[in-house]
């Protein structure tokens, strides 16, 4: 069974990214500038997607709702899944005119 992914939005250009796997998110906080995710009965969190400066380029603050999106979008990926049986990440991304949105990808083409 192929799983869904959900990659951090690492704001440092030498950072190691982190993957959550969809599943194991119980816990989403949203606001304009960062929305955080975690597992229920745990401190650790980790920003999907936040405002800020990446790759020298400023992200604007999110949208609102950029959670429930993000709940959408999952759903999304796991049809993907278990059409094509290829694991599939979620990316937060922002296009040429500011705004956010959630991209799906296989993991095969986040690997090249």
């Amino acid at each position: 069974m192929a799983d869904v992914w959900v990659l951090d939005t690492p704001l440092q250009e030498r950072r190691t990214s982190i993957l959550v796997r969809a599943d194991a998110i119980t816990y989403l906080s949203c606001d304009r500038h960062k929305l955080i995710a975690s597992r229920l009965e745990s401190e650790e969190t980790v920003a999907l997607a936040q405002e800020g400066t990446y790759m020298g380029k400023r992200t604007p603050p999110l949208p609102e709702n950029f959670h429930t999106a993000l709940l959408a979008a999952i759903g999304q990926a796991r049809k993907q899944a278990d059409t094509t049986g290829e694991d599939q990440v979620l990316m937060a991304e922002t296009d040429d005119h500011d705004e956010w949105s959630w991209g799906v990808f296989p993991l095969a083409d986040m690997a090249v």
